[in-house]
């Protein structure tokens, strides 16, 4: 299949959008059966480029992807309103980054390395 569609998995899985050669590739939506959505950019069935992905637990990233991965900048948002806005490396604050409490006072901001501050 090409172009534009919907397919449904068997694990409950829906996928909206761009198809080439039968794979996920262009904008599209997925939802999950646990309740997680991600809607952005695919390649060749992976999360790939720029995206908004919300977890079951209410947590939040918006931002580059990489092979399926947080990747490049972006936005990740935790549940309670805790924020970091930076660099991001196979799924991991690493890079520089500022992390801001919910009530807006900004705690950490610098150097992190696989989600550890380092100043």
């Amino acid at each position: 299949m090409t172009g534009e569609g919907q397919f449904a998995y068997t694990d409950g899985s829906k996928y909206e959008g761009a198809f080439v050669d039968s794979m996920k590739h262009g904008k599209g939506k997925m939802t999950y059966p646990n309740g997680a959505v991600y809607e952005g950019d695919w390649v060749k069935g992976l999360h790939e480029g720029n995206g908004e992905y919300t977890m079951q637990t209410g947590n939040k990233y918006v931002g580059s992807f990489k092979d399926d991965m947080m990747d490049g900048s972006g936005t990740f948002t935790w549940k309670n309103g805790n924020v970091y806005v930076g660099d991001f490396k196979e799924d991991t604050r690493t890079g520089n980054g500022k992390f801001t409490h919910f009530l807006g006072t900004i705690i950490l901001d610098g150097a992190w390395d696989q989600n550890q501050f380092r100043g």
